[in-house]
């Protein structure tokens, strides 16, 4: 369920801020959703996700390095 991990709003009430695999998890939801839209990955995919990610950011501070 893509609504498991509690969303926080931003100060300026513009988007959403969302932790790294609840980020990862909706960008992977888009992707799939607007490829099988366009599945020449023309611009109208971009622009169906770039509808999709409107207003939700990563929340850097869940971002962890890998080494």
């Amino acid at each position: 369920m893509l609504t498991a991990l509690p969303v926080v709003a931003s100060d300026s009430g513009q988007g959403v801020f969302l932790p790294m695999r609840e980020f990862d998890r909706r960008m992977d939801h888009a992707h799939a959703s607007c490829a099988s839209k366009d599945l020449e990955f023309s611009f109208g995919f971009y622009d169906c996700l770039d509808k999709a990610m409107e207003g939700i950011y990563l929340d850097s501070s869940t971002v962890r390095s890998r080494h």
